[in-house]
């Protein structure tokens, strides 16, 4: 509880901070809906021109996509801005300062860093969502739904667990650029149907770095298709998030003040 009351006092005053300057928040809400709307776009004139994607349809494949930018977008409103910052945390020794409060150090930093914007992005998603799934006519049952809020909620410990995985990187080496980068470059492959890399990546990204639960899962329920070997994806989650953590509390336990 005390962990939401400091989450919504943080975004609040961070909102407070964007509306300081209106015009600026607006052109990038605005610039963020053009890039966020150029991949169904690109999907749709795929379709348009060529038979796409053995096995999806149009609407399926923006139902996926709808799925991955949603949770995109709500990893990137409470983590994006915070590679950059937490590197200058560790480089000013700002970082020792969040280190004295009695909430988690990542959530303080992941609050403070919030952005609004993407607030957009997540209302865009669910439009494209409701418009997919209306087109395809698909009928839900409670089990089904259940399901689907479980595969989320397992997309979102993936997330947290990736970025728990970079923050340490960071407080270790101090400057890493591209960390992020690369991160959302692999996180892309997410973007389409998992099968389509072939059988040695697609076990790669279900079962080593499992990005198929931020997409193909949640979507495979929606679509009412076969949860294909789940449970163990489900326990690479499990066991990523706990590496991770104990990777993080290596790396605050060893951190050293300003420069690391």
């Amino acid at each position: 509880m005390k962990i939401v009351k400091y989450y919504m006092q943080a975004i609040k005053m961070v909102i407070a901070r964007e509306m300081m300057y209106r015009i600026n928040f607006f052109i990038r809400m605005i610039t963020l809906f053009c890039f966020e709307l150029m991949g169904p776009l690109i999907t749709t004139l795929i379709y348009m021109s060529s038979k796409g994607i053995l096995g999806w349809s149009l609407y399926e494949i923006l139902l996926l996509q709808a799925v991955f930018m949603f949770i995109n977008s709500i990893e990137r409103m409470f983590f994006q801005r915070t590679d950059w910052s937490l590197s200058m945390y560790v480089r000013s020794g700002s970082l020792d300062r969040f280190l004295l409060y009695p909430i988690d150090t990542l959530t303080l930093i992941s609050a403070n860093n919030f952005t609004p914007e993407q607030i957009f992005t997540n209302v865009l998603s669910i439009i494209l969502f409701i418009y997919s799934f209306i087109q395809l006519n698909i009928s839900l049952t409670w089990m089904m739904i259940l399901k689907f809020i479980i595969l989320f909620i397992f997309a979102l410990v993936f997330i947290y667990s990736m970025a728990m995985l970079r923050f340490s990187i960071i407080i270790r080496v101090v400057v890493m650029n591209r960390l992020g980068e690369l991160h959302r470059t692999i996180k892309n492959f997410a973007l389409y149907p998992i099968n389509v890399y072939g059988p040695i990546l697609s076990a790669f990204f279900k079962y080593i770095l499992p990005i198929s639960i931020l997409t193909n899962y949640p979507t495979a329920v929606i679509l009412n298709r076969s949860l294909e070997n789940i449970q163990y994806v489900i326990l690479s989650i499990i066991i990523l998030f706990i590496l991770t953590r104990l990777f993080w509390k290596n790396a605050i336990k060893n951190y050293a003040s300003a420069g690391g």
